[in-house]
């Protein structure tokens, strides 16, 4: 292409202008219609003829009756007004085209109108071959041409070509971008999580003379809330105060949803309550992202508090998006009568028996007739949610084959929620039967279910055939996303396979992916494992470099990666780090600290941060566990281990054979000594 020709069409080798052109005679006057209609008032007037006779009369009259309305605008205006109100673009199109062929000079605003009817028809190819029809024989573009095909492009994901639109925009020179189609722009780039672009664009509307307004900062910091860098929308939202702008209700609704996915509620519901304080009416999305993120944190008193005091506050009217995360939230924490009684608004209350039937999966298509409740594929993949998440993938498999039974069609979503149930549970064989199911059935796959089963594969050990998927994404025209890379760099990592774990990320920094924390902190790790330490520091330091926030995991890693090393204090170091970050502590984290702090002889040390994890709200699970009480008995200290082991067992914590054993050994030995000492 040119530098100075417009983007083309998408489809290559196809002419631009693929739309018939009617061959038109000034010996037949369009008087009147097949059907005996007259043929202005059957253009004119919202009457005249229905059906099947309309169609027919417009095919057959529609060559005539463009001689008629050549020359006097105010005709064509009325047909082309009759075609949208009809919602027929694809005529109006016909008609357009085959009137400017005969050198009518149409309006550049029923233009834009054609562009728009075909842009929400999405027939965006359409729109942009009528584009080079009016570059070609006028009239000239406005910016609501440009704007108006951008837009759909960017709705569409096809972010080449609305660059490619707005780039031709501004060398053609005889309209200037304006606020709105920056902001288009720049929205659509942050959707997808490609925020240089976005500065790209911000710092060419700042070159220009455009004053950025609230819209095009909210959008920015959507997209680095979407791609999990809340401290960089923090950053954005700091400068949008310095410049004198004042948040709306959506800015303030995209720092409230970050703070939730990073389970700062606390936070997020303070945010909530300042914009109340400042006079903001709270949103429908400001509630379903705080009630999401306390279902997130097992708060699930907090979050039906919150949706009551937004129903009979009357705060806020419920909708779909409540009712769903609702029903997600109340599934996975096991109350699926809950999550039917706000999914079908039945007021119903199911009881114990009700809910053993839900449970047993069979029993819930008894429990939806017996109160009179309308399943449909939505109520099932819930409910299939639901099951899968509380580890119950075959009960699950049992509620999807009832309702193929009952003659509803899954979807992609009721198989992916089935296939994620199993692979989740170390049923990964399961899933791929059903997978097999889903492609006889016509069903393509989404790249979420390949990534489903790219999990799956390998936690169940299954590395080459998980690299066989992987290499087969082309072939089914899939491309590997951010998640698909991270899951086959986790499990090369995993499999101590480092070297297969940089190729593949060198190949995702080569198809223009930017990493994320997961990538770095599974490439950090796999170096830790592997004794490389110095590596691993040197992806922290291109993680830090890049503008990522290291989570608690990656300094986990790092920490147990110094402490296999015998560097104690540089592990230290690290934790010392961490807390300076805001960077909250886990079960995982302290493990790591308490083993460090027991090779050290520091048992008392290990024993207070054991408690302070306790204290924190953090359960002890097996490792912690073993790691202190294996201290324990190492220095010497044998009955603070059994009695650490009584109340582990006391918590339902098993202990596996290997702390079993070793323990028994060494209490064993303990209680020899023992008696042999009493025997003396």
């Amino acid at each position: 292409m040119d530098r100075g020709d417009p983007p083309a069409a998408s489809h290559p080798g196809v002419p631009l202008l693929r739309c018939p052109r009617l061959p038109l005679s000034r010996d037949v006057p369009p008087r009147t219609t097949p059907c005996g209609s007259d043929c202005a008032l059957l253009f004119f007037s919202p009457v005249g003829c229905s059906g099947s006779s309309l169609g027919r009369c417009r095919r057959k009259s529609l060559t005539a009756y463009i001689d008629h309305v050549l020359g006097i605008p105010h005709r064509y205006n009325a047909v082309m007004s009759r075609f949208f109100f009809n919602d027929n673009a694809k005529e109006a199109l016909d008609f357009h085209v085959t009137v400017s062929s005969r050198g009518f000079p149409p309006l550049i605003f029923h233009c834009n109108k054609l562009i728009n009817a075909l842009c929400k028809t999405s027939k965006t190819d359409s729109a942009n071959e009528l584009f080079h029809l009016i570059l070609r024989e006028g009239p000239e573009p406005n910016v609501v041409t440009y704007s108006t095909l951008i837009s759909s492009y960017c709705k569409e994901g096809r972010l080449n070509e609305a660059m490619a639109t707005f780039n031709f925009m501004v060398e053609k020179k005889s309209v200037a971008p304006d606020l709105i189609v920056y902001g288009i722009l720049i929205d659509g780039f942050s959707k997808e999580g490609q925020m240089e672009e976005c500065n790209d664009l911000l710092m060419r509307a700042l070159n220009s003379g455009i004053r950025p307004d609230v819209v095009i900062f909210s959008s920015i910091l959507d997209g680095y809330v979407r791609i999990g860098h809340l401290k960089k929308a923090s950053e954005w939202y700091h400068v949008m105060l310095a410049k004198g702008i004042k948040p709306n209700a959506v800015t303030y609704s995209v720092l409230l949803k970050g703070l939730c996915m990073e389970g700062r509620v606390s936070e997020a519901h303070g945010v909530l309550s300042a914009i109340i304080k400042l006079g903001f009416k709270p949103s429908v999305l400001m509630y379903s992202s705080l009630i999401d993120g306390l279902f997130n944190i097992g708060d699930l008193k907090g979050a039906l508090d919150l949706y009551g005091h937004m129903i009979y506050k009357g705060e806020c009217a419920t909708d779909v998006v409540v009712d769903s995360v609702l029903i997600k939230g109340l599934s996975q924490a096991g109350r699926i009568q809950d999550a039917l009684r706000f999914l079908f608004k039945s007021g119903i209350e199911p009881n114990h028996c009700h809910l053993q039937q839900i449970e047993r999966s069979y029993g819930l298509c008894r429990l939806l007739n017996v109160n009179n409740l309308t399943p449909d594929v939505v109520t099932f993949t819930a409910v299939l949610s639901g099951m899968s998440e509380l580890g119950k993938p075959k009960e699950a498999a049992m509620v999807f084959f009832q309702m193929l039974k009952m003659g509803f069609h899954a979807d992609v979503v009721s198989y992916g929620s089935l296939i994620n149930g199993f692979c989740k549970h170390k049923a990964v064989a399961y899933g791929l039967k059903i997978f097999q199911m889903m492609h006889k059935s016509g069903i393509l796959p989404d790249i979420y279910i390949y990534n489903v089963l790219l999990f799956g594969l390998i936690g169940d050990g299954s590395l080459e055939e998980a690299r066989k998927m992987f290499d087969e994404f082309p072939a089914c025209g899939l491309v590997p996303d951010v998640i698909t890379y991270n899951t086959m760099i986790g499990g090369y990592c995993g499999a101590k396979m480092l070297r297969e774990a940089v190729g593949i990320y060198e190949e995702m920094m080569n198809k223009g992916l930017r990493p994320t924390t997961i990538t770095f902190t599974h490439l950090i790790n796999g170096c830790c494992k592997d004794g490389r330490i110095n590596e691993a520091m040197l992806f922290f330091k291109l993680m830090l470099a890049g503008g990522l926030a290291p989570n608690v995991y990656t300094y986990s890693c790092l920490m147990d990666g110094h402490l296999k090393s015998r560097d104690m204090e540089k592990a230290f170091e690290l934790h010392e780090d961490m807390l300076k970050c805001n960077v909250q502590p886990n079960i995982f984290s302290y493990s790591v600290l308490i083993d460090g702090l027991c090779k050290k002889g520091r048992i008392d040390d290990a024993s207070l941060a054991f408690q302070c994890a306790i204290h924190r709200g953090f359960l002890p699970d097996l490792v912690a566990y073993g790691i202190l009480i294996r201290g324990l008995c190492k220095a010497g200290r044998e009955h603070e281990a059994r009695m650490l082991h009584e109340r582990m067992v006391a918590d339902g914590i098993q202990p596996d054979s290997l702390l079993s054993s070793s323990v028994a050994k060494i209490l064993n030995k303990a209680d020899e000594s023992t008696s042999h000492l009493n025997q003396k």
